[in-house]
């Protein structure tokens, strides 16, 4: 089966060749299904907070030769899972604060010896700051664009990792990644976003208001990620 780019990044990037693996916000199951036929002794769960994509990821299943080996399980984040071990979490589809909620909650599922695949579209600094505390290091960023749009792939495992600054938490470590030109890209981008951003509350009351935090932080975010540019 032909997988998207994307997508085969994140299937490529399994190392764990047996144990429990669980990809949340399955949709329409593509993952699960390509590494049930490369891993087919795997015991694997695709999750999802919706019932139809699951019953489209079933029929995808069916038609790709691997019904049964896959537990498509209508799921808010990784309950379904509780009182199993993953060795490899894949959560993609949704935004880091989701994302954040849903390493939390579901922790217990969680070792030393699970990897962690995740691609969040949004408030990666969440997700980031979340592996630190849950004892996973970072092992590597994927930057990628696709359609017009650019994704970001990280990879954990257990350990101590190195440490962040603020920007780099909102904006990644650039020696984590082979992608340095992509992820140049996307911190231009999000430059010039951060820009409209301050120009929209240039006028907002002191810092005490709501509005003129957000001024303030959107600044900080500013200053930080040209200073991550100029280090390039």
């Amino acid at each position: 089966m032909k997988l998207t780019r994307r997508l085969q990044l994140i299937a490529d990037l399994v190392r764990h060749p047996g144990g429990i693996l669980a990809d949340v916000g399955t949709d329409h199951g593509l993952i699960p299904i390509y590494l049930a036929k490369r891993f087919p002794e795997r015991e694997i769960y695709g999750l999802d907070v919706r019932e139809r994509p699951l019953l489209r990821a079933a029929a995808n299943a069916a038609s790709y030769g691997v019904p049964g080996q896959i537990h498509f399980l209508q799921s808010d984040g990784l309950a379904a899972c509780r009182g199993r071990k993953l060795t490899t979490l894949i959560i993609t589809g949704m935004g880091g604060i989701i994302m954040d909620a849903i390493l939390q909650n579901g922790a217990d599922c969680l070792t030393e010896k699970t990897e962690l695949i995740l691609s969040p579209h949004a408030d990666r600094h969440l997700v980031r700051r979340c592996l630190h505390r849950l004892g996973y290091r970072i092992r590597q960023e994927h930057y990628l664009k696709e359609a017009g749009k650019y994704y970001a792939v990280i990879y954990a495992d257990w350990g101590q990792d190195e440490p962040y600054s603020e920007s780099e938490y909102y904006f990644g470590k650039a020696e984590k990644t082979k992608d340095k030109e992509m992820l140049r890209e996307l911190r231009q981008l999000e430059l010039q976003e951060l820009k409209l951003i301050w120009q929209s509350l240039k006028d907002a009351p002191p810092e005490n208001s709501a509005a003129g935090q957000k001024k303030a932080d959107t600044e900080r975010q500013i200053k930080g990620l040209e200073a991550l540019l100029r280090e390039e």
